[in-house]
């Protein structure tokens, strides 16, 4: 494995044990819907590790994502000069900007739920996770309206399948490229829910 990939799959599971961190935080203080956002996230990264560990070039994708929020951001400036709040000078370092930029693609984490053959993740975990915490809909708003002593049980089971699937990426990075500060961080989040 090139060190560019080594580098990225440390930095994602970094960012997957914090929002496993911040989830277990929000949980704790009865904030459930905000901890499922958090947990999502965290399946994001699981995603993400297990397409790069299949060889999926997700550095490449991740910068053409960039690319593609960059240009939209700068489109949506330029349309409307009127009502944006940068002067001349801003907009006509962003229309540079833009022209120098590639066009980029969205990245689109059912794909890499499936190359990562965790595709069952994405349809029992992480779409629900979607109707219960990320997006305002009937589901998160029952969260608030008419709590449930399950709502933390159910943010429980889903951080359990993302810690499960994070030690398996831990043990082969670890194997791989011995990091013991990492390792010693990341197997004390894992042992959390132990």
């Amino acid at each position: 494995r090139d060190s560019e990939s080594f580098q990225l799959g440390i930095a994602i599971l970094a960012r997957g044990t914090n929002n496993l961190q911040g989830a277990v935080v929000l949980t704790e203080v009865g904030l459930t819907s905000e901890a499922n956002s958090l947990v999502r996230a965290a399946l994001e990264c699981c995603f993400a590790l297990g397409a790069l560990r299949s060889g999926f070039p997700l550095f490449d994708k991740l910068q053409n994502a960039h690319n593609r929020a960059r240009r939209t951001w700068g489109r949506f400036q330029l349309d409307n000069r009127g009502v944006s709040a940068l002067d001349k000078e801003q907009l006509d370092r962003i229309e540079k900007q833009m022209a120098e930029t590639p066009k980029g693609e969205r990245l689109l984490f059912e794909d890499l739920a499936r190359r990562a053959g965790l595709t069952e993740y994405y349809e029992t975990m992480y779409r629900p996770l979607s109707n219960f915490g990320t997006h305002l809909s009937e589901g998160s708003l029952s969260l608030l309206l008419e709590p449930s002593e399950n709502d933390a049980e159910h943010i429980i089971m889903a951080m359990h399948g993302v810690v499960s699937t994070f030690g398996v990426f831990l043990r082969e990075i670890d194997r791989l490229f011995p990091v013991p500060s990492l390792a010693t961080h990341v197997e004390s989040t894992i042992s959390a829910f132990a």
